[in-house]
């Protein structure tokens, strides 16, 4: 099985649930900021997966272009008026999380 056959909505709808949760009280404003950046971690993951399938990436070059894309989703979370460091990483924590038995178990190694 391959993450492009995995239902990839519903992975995304996962981790936004987690990221309402954590970041609950400033949703409105974080939502869409939040949305956007899910699809990305996701994005990266499907890239990850095509890369390793293609023999073009190790599983430490598969985990650093997972970081960039943290960091990233945390720089853009961070945008958002008070939000601080260590809600937006719990926020980011929770969202893989949601997601980490999944992707880890169809790459058949541990991204995240």
């Amino acid at each position: 099985m391959a993450l492009k056959d995995i239902n990839l909505e519903k992975l995304g709808s996962e981790m936004l649930d987690s990221f309402s949760e954590t970041l609950r009280s400033k949703w409105v404003d974080v939502g869409p900021i939040a949305k956007a950046e899910a699809q990305k971690l996701l994005q990266t993951m499907l890239l990850v997966e095509e890369l390793q399938v293609q023999g073009k990436i190790t599983h430490d070059g598969a985990r650093a272009m997972l970081d960039i894309q943290r960091s990233s989703t945390r720089v853009a979370l961070l945008t958002v008026e008070g939000l601080n460091l260590m809600a937006v990483e719990k926020a980011i924590n929770a969202a893989l999380n949601t997601i980490k038995k999944t992707v880890n178990t169809v790459l058949g190694f541990t991204l995240i």
